[in-house]
């Protein structure tokens, strides 16, 4: 059980730190598309 927990332990880390990683990265693509499909849109207007 030691050794388990021993193992387990730093992947349940790794998990939580790459779902939180992939997070940041969808919302800083969201917030780039956001601005640049914003930025697209204002120049086809002027």
């Amino acid at each position: 059980m030691i050794t388990l927990l021993q193992i387990d332990a730093p992947s349940v880390v790794d998990v939580v730190f790459g779902l939180s990683f992939i997070a940041s990265g969808f919302a800083i693509t969201g917030y780039l598309l956001r601005t640049f499909s914003s930025e697209k849109v204002r120049s086809l207007i002027k």
